[in-house]
């Protein structure tokens, strides 16, 4: 299927698309672009003036735009658990001047080539390994580094504290910072709706079963660990069984971390066997 359309009359548009083909014009009147799943499924037509992009790719890269090069803002929309988003397919944006990233990245080292930078925000990210100096960006002057690395954050304490002696820094702030381990036992857990008693035990029971995988040499280890986690959401108290089904996806992110190559299905046998609803 192929669907075409112009945005003429659409301020904030976004498209999401998995099968389609989709080619369309971004209209004189389009403020706000978002395109999300897989991109290389949309082909962009001329346009006066590109809009601000919000892209949430399905893969780990960027196609290659084209008409879309032109853009001055750009935010990539990732997470912190899922296969690094490489910022080396940013490179095709070299007049960007606005640049927001959330969740895992790599290829960071390739950011310092986008010289014309006025603007970056970091939010979400686990790992900052080859992380430009901010000091880079001569045109630099709004920095935003939220819920990221902790180590990478002091540095990037220590660089801002230089940079506002060298140069008029119109925003910037480093907070939220995290350790490690927060991105995998804390991020994103889906205990989130359930009532605060029982979300807090459900949590302590997926870190302790977090850390006692991380320990184990064999898979008869990992699957002690599962069966003691699945347990204890069994014996929880008040918990509707449409919200217990929320274990199956948190044994799915666990798996996701295992340290021994576990095959997908034997995941959900284990918890099929040991859940009691």
């Amino acid at each position: 299927m192929s669907v075409d359309f112009t945005g003429a009359d659409i301020y904030r548009l976004f498209i999401g698309t998995e099968n389609a083909k989709v080619r369309f014009r971004p209209g004189e009147k389009t403020l706000y672009l978002g395109l999300s799943w897989t991109l290389e499924n949309f082909e962009v037509l001329e346009c006066d003036k590109i809009p601000p992009l919000s892209l949430a790719p399905n893969g780990t890269r960027l196609p290659v735009f084209g008409t879309l090069a032109q853009a001055r803002y750009v935010e990539i929309h990732s997470s912190p658990n899922k296969a690094a988003f490489d910022c080396e397919s940013l490179l095709q944006f070299q007049n960007l001047a606005s640049l927001d990233l959330w969740g895992n990245m790599t290829g960071l080292s390739a950011l310092a080539d986008l010289k014309n930078l006025e603007s970056l925000g970091l939010r979400y990210i686990p790992d900052l390994q080859g992380m430009p100096k901010l000091e880079t960006w001569e045109k630099l002057s709004y920095f935003i580094g939220w819920n990221i690395e902790e180590s990478a954050g002091k540095v990037f304490r220590a660089e801002l504290k230089t940079l506002k002696e060298e140069r008029e820094m119109k925003h910037a702030s480093v907070s939220q910072l995290r350790k490690p381990i927060w991105f995998t036992t804390e991020y994103g857990l889906p205990f989130s709706g359930w009532e605060e008693a029982s979300a807090k035990k459900a949590t302590t029971a997926y870190k302790k079963c977090f850390k006692q995988m991380k320990k184990a040499a064999t898979e008869d280890e990992v699957h002690a660990a599962i069966v003691e986690f699945v347990g204890k959401i069994n014996r929880l108290d008040n918990i509707e069984t449409t919200e217990r089904e929320d274990a199956g996806t948190a044994v799915g992110q666990l798996a996701e971390n295992a340290p021994l190559e576990i095959p997908d299905e034997k995941w959900m046998l284990w918890f099929d066997e040991a859940r009691e609803f």
